[in-house]
């Protein structure tokens, strides 16, 4: 069963990237991800 589960999420990292950010609704979840980031890290950490 562990080794079905790791096949899966390398399977989906293979392409997490491109369905997380190459749209519209992706770049607009990352910025607000990245907006609440800055505010309570410093922008070394992020």
């Amino acid at each position: 069963m562990k080794k079905q589960i790791t096949e899966y999420y390398n399977n989906l990292a293979s392409y997490y990237d491109k369905n997380r950010f190459d749209n519209s609704y992706g770049r607009f979840i990352n910025f607000q991800e990245i907006r609440i980031l800055k505010k309570y890290l410093s922008e070394k950490d992020i």
